[in-house]
């Protein structure tokens, strides 16, 4: 060995899944593996919205938007069920768990405080409301009636 070669004896290391260096027989127990579902799932976009998971960051229209905890778990419920029919309880439920079930009073005031932070305004193009049912996010914005695009009743 007199050309500076640097030998390593790996008698007892193995190579693990993850191509680390072990002790022979030491297995690695990862946390907070991200599925590669959760991976393309950081960034949600619709329409022009954008949710970073990651970053707890909403950007409408170009600009950030400052969510509430529960606004945000919210806004991020609809995402992932996009333009599906969601009931008030399973909206109660998914945001304040079964305690809240009950309390259909909750959900509109977060959602008119919700609509009024990614609403431009006029009637609602987003969060759309299913009278005696709950709530749908329409993905792709419905563009706004003639009257409100006219600038009537703005």
């Amino acid at each position: 060995m007199d050309n500076g070669t640097l030998v390593v004896v790996l008698d007892n290391w193995e190579i693990d899944s993850a191509g680390y260096y072990l002790p022979r027989g030491v297995k690695i127990q990862p946390r907070n593996l991200m599925t590669a579902n959760e991976v393309q799932e950081r960034l949600i976009e619709f329409g022009d919205i954008r949710i970073d998971l990651e970053r707890h960051q909403v950007i409408v229209r170009n600009k950030e938007v400052h969510l509430t905890p529960k606004e945000f778990d919210l806004l991020v419920y609809f995402a992932r069920n996009g333009d599906r029919v969601l009931t008030h309880k399973t909206l109660l439920r998914a945001v304040w768990g079964n305690a809240g079930v009950n309390q259909p009073h909750y959900l509109r005031i977060l959602v008119a405080q919700l609509r009024k932070k990614i609403e431009q305004r006029g009637e609602p193009r987003y969060i759309l409301s299913e009278p005696w049912i709950g709530y749908r996010l329409s993905p792709q914005p419905r563009s706004l009636s003639k009257r409100y695009s006219a600038g009537i009743g703005i």
